[in-house]
This record gives structure tokens, sequence and C-alpha cells, in this order.
């Protein structure tokens, strides 16, 4: 069955891909080469985006169920961080649920898919590791001056247990210096459904909770790495209340 249930996921992602991408490209590429501003360009390709990941994890269903709570108190258009666990090569796709214009912190490897690379940079992805420390803080200021949200996994890796592991500091120190708020952002149950190094899925159910966003002036006394544990805790605390109701087959 779960062979099956994979099967039917597979194809109908791959069918989606094949019609999507060239649409995207089609239909995209000319509306952000004639906008007016730079701005307008990488909101479109940001739309076009969202979109993908939005219709991507309903293709799931309904083996695969998405709990989604937004408790964050923060409205689209508000300039913030969202820092989150990593449960699985799914995660980025779950972000089509929320109503934000988003910007991710990546690695290097996703910008050289093909398509799929160009369309990140056209968007304005981050990538934490040819990037440096200057360059991220100033084009992390510029986006956040534009209203958007930047999205960050701080432990930097998908985990292998379903626990939280360690954090890094460099999404904390940004937002001290950017002053924005911070959203704790939990996953819990993907990575049992999409377990690291297989591609066989599981049906189950996935928990996404943005929590209540901690302001600048919760944080403005802390240190990055006091900052850096407070979060921690509170989505480790989230991510165990979840994990307790988190069923997979």
């Amino acid at each position: 069955m779960r062979f099956l249930q994979s099967a039917i996921f597979y194809t109908a992602y791959l069918l989606f891909s094949l019609a999507y991408i060239p649409a995207a490209v089609l239909l995209g590429t000319p509306v952000a080469l004639l906008s007016l501003s730079h701005r307008s360009a990488q909101r479109i390709t940001r739309w076009f985006i969202h979109l993908y990941g939005a219709i991507t994890v309903r293709l799931a269903w309904p083996w695969i169920r998405f709990r989604v709570v937004n408790r964050s108190g923060i409205a689209p258009g508000e300039p913030c961080l969202f820092i989150s666990n990593h449960q699985s090569v799914g995660d980025p796709y779950l972000l089509g649920l929320f109503p934000y214009e988003m910007v991710f912190f990546a690695n290097r490897w996703p910008f050289r898919i093909p398509i799929i690379g160009a369309f990140a940079k056209l968007a304005g992805y981050l990538d934490v590791q040819t990037l440096d420390p200057q360059a991220l803080r100033e084009k992390s200021a510029r986006l956040l001056g534009e209203g958007v949200a930047l999205f960050g996994f701080a432990e930097g890796t998908r985990t292998r247990t379903g626990g939280l592991g360690a954090f890094h500091t460099t999404l904390f120190r940004l937002a001290l210096e950017a002053g924005v708020p911070i959203v704790p952002f939990c996953i819990a149950g993907l990575y049992r459904i999409i377990p690291r190094g297989s591609a066989m899925l599981r049906p189950g159910t996935v928990h996404i909770h943005a929590l209540p966003a901690l302001r600048p002036s919760d944080f403005e006394h802390l240190t990055a790495h006091q900052l850096k544990n407070k979060v921690w805790n509170l989505i480790a605390a989230e991510l165990a209340l979840l994990e307790r109701g988190t069923p997979c087959a």
C-alpha cells in the first residue's frame, strides 16, 4: 500500500511539475521583465514559488493531511524572521500554506538545480554558503525593509530522529541587528512521513505551527546565544507536545 501511495503521489507531482514549471516560465518571465521595478519582478517570482508549494502539498491528500495553526500575530507584509526546525526535504513546500511573501536562507545546492535554481535567484533567496557576513546582513536588511518575511532552518540540516538539533546563531544575530519580530516555527510529523534517506511515503498527519512572535522588546536585552536558546526552548516544547499527537501508519 505504501508503494502504491508513493507511486500515485510522485506521478501526480511529476505531471504537475511538467505542466506548472514551463507555464510559470512562459507566463512569469514576460510579466517579470515588463514589470515597472525589480521589486515587482521578485514579488511575481515569489508568488509562483508560493503557489507551487501550496499545490504540491495538496497532491498528497488524503494519505497525508496537514494541520496549520498560525498564532504568530504577524500580518502579511510585516517584516519578520521565521525560525524553524528542519524535519524533511518537503519542509519548504509547507510555506505555501501561509499567506506571506517569503525569502529563504538556503544552502548552495538549490541554486544548482536547473530552472528551480534560476527561480530561487530571481526570488532573491539568500545563499548562506557563498555570501559573506556583511553581504548577508545587507541583503537581509533590504528584504526586511521591503516587508518581506525571511525564513530559515536554524539547525542547518534535517533531523534523523525527529528530535530538535542544536541551532546556529547566524539568524539570531541578524534578528538582533535588524530589530524585527522572530516567529518560532514548528513542524511535527513530516520526518516520519518522508524519512531521511528514503523516497517512500507513509500516510500520516503533519502539524505546522507558527508560534506567537517574539517582538524586539522581548529580546533586545539578550545576546544572540541567549536568544537562540530562548527560541530553541519554545520550538522544543511545541514539538514535544505535537509529537504526542502525530500518529503515522
